[in-house]
């Protein structure tokens, strides 16, 4: 939770700044800065988004650039020529492979728990 909270700290900073791409996201000046603060937490600089720029940044977050407006988008054909049985459960194929749905909530980390319930299923 900290780090997701130093980086909206950090991207509204680069927002205010306006040059995303020179801005380093994690520093020991940035983390001291934040620390002098006072914020109720302790900002911490993580070896792997050290020297890091907001660009690189954003990406970890999922987040992607705008697509050039002046390159059509890419289009791919394969013909595949196989047979596909009209059902299939994996549950019989491989039991004890497919684990049981856990019950989210509302959450809102479906996506972790779909990763995380599949790196345990493979």
């Amino acid at each position: 939770m900290d780090r997701l909270v130093v980086f909206l700290l950090l991207g509204f900073a680069c927002n205010a700044l306006g040059k995303y791409g020179e801005f380093i996201v994690s520093s020991p000046e940035m983390a001291n800065k934040i620390n002098t603060l006072n914020v109720g937490w302790e900002a911490t600089v993580y070896k792997q988004f050290a020297g890091m720029d907001w660009v690189d940044a954003k990406q970890l977050l999922g987040s992607y650039g705008a697509w050039p407006k002046d390159s059509p988008p890419k289009v791919f054909k394969q013909d595949v020529a196989i047979d596909i049985p009209q059902s299939f459960d994996a549950r019989t194929k491989w039991p004890g492979s497919i684990h049981p749905i856990r019950n989210q909530g509302a959450c809102g980390s479906c996506w972790a728990f779909g990763a995380s319930g599949w790196s345990n299923d493979v």
